[in-house]
């Protein structure tokens, strides 16, 4: 029994050495094989000749870009220079005791500006100042200012007319019972203060509440008002253009960078916004914006498609045919352009433009 199983053991030994044997070998027959295919790579890589990589490749030309379009306001933010008159003072064309001023920083023509006696005292703005008392039958200059601001202010009058009308008459004494006065008589100087302007800031009052005043005394001191209203380094545009400023807004004739409006001049110079500058703040000039008076319809190309630019002036080519354009604007290397001579339908059928190679020869005479 002892013998059976020692000769088993003696059997075992020899198979588990042929297993071991047998791993081994395929071992280096793996070996090998990697072997061979690294040499077979490398004899390859020497070999054979080596291929660019696609981002070395030579670029291609571009020679065509899409053209967009779209509605174009122009606006833009702008600096404006205000040329004020010369200070003023206000002059009370009555005598008495003054029983109360405007509390407003900002006094307008139709309102009461103070009270003498306790009779208030309008405040007016008229182109030629008033001189003289006014019945119907008077004609002048003076009375056509009068007919012309009671129009403005929204009552009867005998507009842009030089005679004193019952129509004037009417609107005079409407206004007086609007500020709590009792008409009596027709136009009366004592009546009322004048103003150079619809609206004036007051810079500080002359006199205070209870003191005697005489008729011709200074009442009241106001700023210059504003006379032209000009853009800082702006060039002058072939379209008319609306400037704004403190959210008045006013026309810029074509053609100019400045407008003498009176009417807008007032309104920007009677803002609350306007009376915090100083004479030194003025001078560097008031925040604005300016816009076309009417939006465009414009194309959208690349610059360089633009060729023989003078000033606001060149052409673009599209399917080898050149067009004269004005340029009117420009956003973040696009041009805007509106293509001359062609109406809107026109324009919209140029789908886009040559660009490069194809500009060399082109004159745009």
């Amino acid at each position: 029994m002892v013998t059976d199983d020692r000769e088993q053991l003696d059997s075992a030994v020899p198979q588990q050495q042929i297993q071991r044997a047998r791993s081994v070998g395929w071992q280096w027959v793996l070996v090998a094989v990697v072997v061979t295919a690294a040499v077979s790579v490398g004899v390859c890589a020497l070999v054979l000749p080596d291929k660019a990589p696609q981002l070395l490749d030579a670029p291609s030309s571009v020679n065509t870009a899409p053209v967009a379009r779209q509605t174009y306001e122009g606006r833009k933010q702008v600096s404006v220079i205000p040329q004020m008159s010369a200070k003023r003072e206000l002059v009370s064309n009555t005598s008495g005791t003054l029983t109360s001023l405007s509390t407003s920083s900002t006094l307008k023509s139709g309102q009461t500006a103070f009270s003498v006696n306790d009779r208030p005292v309008l405040a007016l703005a008229l182109e030629t100042p008033p001189y003289r008392e006014l019945k119907i039958g008077d004609t002048g200059n003076d009375v056509k200012a009068l007919n012309v601001e009671l129009s403005r202010l929204g009552y009867s009058s005998s507009y842009y007319s030089t005679s004193y009308t019952a129509a004037t008459a009417a609107g005079w004494h409407q206004l007086l019972k609007d500020n709590g006065l009792k008409p009596e008589g027709d136009f009366t100087v004592d009546s009322m203060v004048w103003l150079p302007a619809p609206a004036v800031n007051i810079s500080s009052w002359a006199q205070q509440t209870g003191m005697a005043i005489q008729s011709g005394a200074p009442i009241a001191e106001v700023p210059g008002s504003v006379l032209k209203l000009s853009i800082k380094n702006g060039p002058p545009l072939d379209r008319e253009q609306t400037l704004t400023i403190f959210g008045e807004t006013g026309k810029l004739p074509a053609g100019t960078i400045e407008t003498t409006d009176a009417d807008f001049c007032n309104r920007v110079a009677a803002k609350t916004e306007f009376a915090a500058y100083t004479a030194e703040e003025l001078k560097a000039g008031l925040d604005g914006s300016l816009a076309f008076a009417q939006p465009v319809e414009v194309l959208r190309v690349p610059a360089a498609a633009i060729v023989g630019i003078k000033e606001s002036k060149g052409c673009i080519v599209s399917e080898g045919k050149s067009r004269k354009v004005s340029i009117v604007g420009s956003e973040l290397g696009v041009s805007l352009v509106q293509v001359e001579e062609e109406s809107a339908q026109g324009s919209v059928q140029i789908q886009q433009v040559d660009l490069g190679a194809r500009l060399a020869q082109v004159k745009c005479s």
